[in-house]
């Protein structure tokens, strides 16, 4: 008797939640500070609304 073979999705599933983590957990100290990441925020586009709440959480750390 043949085993049916696995689909694609299952064999993604699978390598999905079998292979080794690339990051444990994050370390290290942060590349850019406050003022330069608010900066690119502003670049990136996010409204006036969104920068407000990104700039209440940072005070908040």
């Amino acid at each position: 008797m043949s085993r049916k073979k696995p689909s694609v999705k299952e064999r993604q599933r699978v390598a999905l939640h079998t292979a080794w983590k690339s990051v444990s957990s994050p370390e290290g100290k942060p590349k850019v500070g406050v003022e330069e990441f608010m900066s690119l925020s502003e670049r990136w586009g996010f409204s006036n609304k969104t920068l407000k709440k990104i700039r209440e959480a940072l005070k908040e750390e």
